[in-house]
């Protein structure tokens, strides 16, 4: 994505600005890291163990978990980038507070991806892992191509995001087709998230 936005621009300084917003929005990643780490080595065991019935069973609990974790994280960092930016780095760089925003709220599809993808593996499944693998990364090239060029960082961080989302999307209907494995989220693991947004945005508001 990098190459493709210096290729658009050809300016080291929106390169570097891109890099930065990039890496920060990637250090978000540990909200799911520390459980997506141990995730393989368990998965197969109880996929060993007892077959694909329990890899429906470990999913049900591990996306619970992550998505209310990933979505607290994420969706605060996006609703309060630029002042987070600002804060960090400088009012120079708050222009591009908005692909902050982009990459941290489509953290949850890197997350689920990676999930699944483990999943996959763990099912002796890593032919159809590459292949979603595959898909992801051409989806991301394609994107690039299409975005990259009218809406620079923001449409680089966009492709990602789908990219990312269609990577999960694939992976995730490979694991239904196989264990007939269903999202099944309380709703709170969802609405909390999104009301200390909301929360967060109203508050940015009054204070200015």
């Amino acid at each position: 994505g990098i190459s493709v936005l210096y290729i658009v621009t050809v300016s080291l300084s929106v390169i570097g600005a891109y890099y930065i917003v990039s890496a920060s929005a990637g250090i978000l990643s540990i909200a799911y890291s520390p459980i997506t780490s141990v995730l393989f080595p368990y998965m197969s065991y109880r996929h060993g163990e007892r077959g694909f019935e329990t890899i429906s069973q470990t999913l049900g609990q591990i996306e619970g978990i992550i998505v209310f974790a990933v979505l607290s994280v994420s969706l605060f960092a996006a609703g309060a980038s630029r002042p987070l930016i600002e804060l960090f780095y400088g009012r120079s760089y708050a222009a591009d507070s908005l692909a902050f925003s982009i990459l941290s709220a489509g953290l949850i599809f890197s997350a689920l991806s990676t999930v699944y993808s483990t999943a996959l593996q763990s099912m002796k499944m890593t032919h159809l892992q590459l292949f979603a693998g595959g898909i992801s990364v051409g989806a991301l090239l394609a994107l690039l191509a299409a975005l990259s060029r009218p809406l620079g960082a923001n449409g680089v961080a966009a492709s990602a995001v789908i990219s990312s989302a269609a990577g999960a999307a694939i992976s995730y209907a490979f694991i239904r087709a196989r264990s007939d494995h269903r999202i099944r989220l309380h709703p709170r693991k969802v609405i909390t998230p999104i009301l200390m947004l909301l929360v967060l945005c109203v508050a940015q508001f009054f204070l200015g």
